[in-house]
Order: C-alpha cells, then structure tokens, then sequence
C-alpha cells in the first residue's frame, strides 16, 4: 500500500528526514544512556539540538530550577501561585522607600509612628530599612 503525500506533508517529511541525519535517535551528547537530559529533564532527549545549544550555559539558574520544581506533578497549583507571588522573592519596590522618605521630609520623623507607614516598613526588606535609615540619617545632618 502506498500514501500519497500532499506537498506540504512532503516538505514537512523532507525535513525531519534531514534533521534525523543531523541528530540520530539515540540520546544527545550531553545524556548519558537511560539517564535524564540536564536540559530537558527527559530520557531519551527531546529536543537534542536544544540541549547542545544550551548544554555551554552551565548549569540552570535559580529562576529555572524553581520553575522545574514547581512543574513537578506534585505541587498543586495554589502551592505553585503562593511561591511565585511570594514577596520575599522580590526586592521592596522604590515607590515605597520614596513613600516613607517623602512622609518624613513633609512631617518629621514623627510620620514613622503613623500607621500606614508602620505597614510600609513591615513591608521592607532589610536592604531598604537600611536605605530608609541611611536617607534619613542624611537628611536629619545639618547642611553646611
């Protein structure tokens, strides 16, 4: 029996013909057999021309190690959301720093003891407390 191809199928099969002459079947050269691609995560490779352009980036950083963590079949998805929106995986952002100062300059250090800037300040990581202090300390100096 004999299929007959249309043109785009022809071309779609001329490719992986070529692409299978370029990259063999077996596992890439960056998997050792029956062991799980770097890359990918999978075994046999998927994707070996992938793999061997990223195989020289080194080792996966923090980023994609949390991603393929978290893609892993066990983590729920609400568990997933929770560690992606977590704000301690981000930096306080300037518009808060610059908030609390601007409450300072305007009122005096008295603008701390207000509430909203207690919730700002629970808010802060340590490096913009230190920031927050730092600015303050400068502006508190008498000019010269």
């Amino acid at each position: 029996m004999r299929i007959e191809l249309d043109q785009p199928e022809r071309d779609n099969f001329a490719i992986a013909s070529s692409l299978k002459d370029k990259y063999p079947a077996s596992l890439c050269e960056q998997c050792p057999a029956r062991e799980f691609c770097p890359n990918c995560g999978q075994s046999p490779c998927v994707n070996p021309s992938f793999c061997a352009l990223s195989a020289g980036a080194g080792a996966p950083d923090e980023r994609t190690r949390l991603h393929r963590e978290l893609l892993d079949e066990k983590v729920s998805l609400e568990a997933a959301y929770r560690r992606l929106n977590d704000p301690a995986r981000f930096p306080t952002p300037r518009t808060m720093i610059e908030a609390i100062l601007y409450c300072v300059r305007e009122r005096g250090i008295a603008a701390l003891d207000e509430s909203k800037n207690q919730q700002r300040l629970s808010e802060c990581d340590e490096a913009a407390k230190a920031e927050i202090n730092r600015r303050i300390a400068k502006l508190r100096e008498p000019k010269q």
